[in-house]
């Protein structure tokens, strides 16, 4: 099945056309949904979210097997605020918000953050330990409780913003940023039928990633864990492939993504802890 997922990543800001996307503008469930489904159009919850200042500037929606749910599948959507957009200087990290939903059955709205990395054109995903992502029930579904998920939500990213900005500030030694790549690499790759190296995963293509502090190790990082073309060497035993090298493909998938940039984030964090910085927010 096909998936869609499509942003002009150096215009950010620009807000994009959402009509190629069939379950962002769906205006039915799928059939395959019980009767006492609440269907509840994306378009409203985005209308909702654009009396407050929130545009989509980016949008993605999972791959399906199941021929009735194409059109209805997991979505996934990031806002940008121009208040953010105008407050932020060239090269920092611009805030968002990140709505998902289904028209299958399989998921509430949900409202978490995300931020947006200017230098490499990252699409960051948050994951604060003592942060839940805000659901919104379809069932009972009003304008007003998706504006009470986001009020309750927008707390949280001054904190987040300034916990990057410490983490920009802290340096790692080469053992620290080998170990972060290690974790990361254990994260996506499978070790026993594929040997990483850290080298190639640390490894900055861009002049303003070269520095070792703990923001440029987890953008890099991210960079090649999502967007792929990292060297894999087959080392499985008694397979053909055997000592053949090929290049590791981007992470498709809707949910992989979420997981993988979530879970990057808590390592992020964590090494961010064992330098001594309080990640609480």
């Amino acid at each position: 099945m096909r998936r869609n997922s499509f942003t002009d990543r150096k215009n950010f800001s620009t807000e994009i056309d959402l009509s190629r996307f069939d379950a962002i503008n769906a205006m039915h469930a799928s059939e395959r949904v019980s009767s006492r489904y609440a269907f509840i159009p994306t378009t409203r919850a985005l209308s909702t979210l654009r009396e407050f200042g929130w545009f989509p500037v980016h949008a993605m929606q999972a791959t399906t097997r199941v021929e009735a749910n194409e059109g209805f599948q997991k979505h996934m959507i990031r806002l940008s605020n121009t208040r953010y957009l105008k407050e932020m200087q060239v090269g920092s990290t611009v805030p968002q918000i990140l709505l998902t939903n289904s028209h299958a059955g399989s998921a509430a709205f949900d409202l978490s953050i995300g931020l947006f990395e200017k230098v490499c054109s990252n699409g960051l995903i948050v994951q604060r330990e003592n942060m839940a992502d805000i659901r919104v029930r379809h069932v009972g579904y009003a304008d007003e409780r998706m504006a009470e998920a986001l009020a309750s939500i927008l707390p949280h990213v001054e904190p987040t913003l300034e916990l990057t900005d410490q983490f920009k500030r802290l340096t790692l030694s080469d053992e620290e940023r080998e170990i972060f790549a290690r974790s990361a690499i254990e994260l996506r790759f499978d070790g026993e039928k594929y040997d990483v190296k850290p080298a190639d995963i640390l490894y900055a293509r861009r002049q303003e990633e070269k520095a070792p502090t703990l923001w440029n190790t987890y953008n890099v990082t991210q960079e090649k864990i999502i967007e792929g073309d990292v060297r894999m060497r087959n080392v499985e035993a008694g397979s053909k492939r055997y000592g053949k090298t090929r290049r590791s493909r981007a992470v498709g998938g809707l949910d992989e993504n979420n997981k993988l940039n979530r879970a990057l984030w808590m390592l992020t964090e964590k090494m961010a802890e064992l330098k001594g910085v309080k990640v609480d927010a």
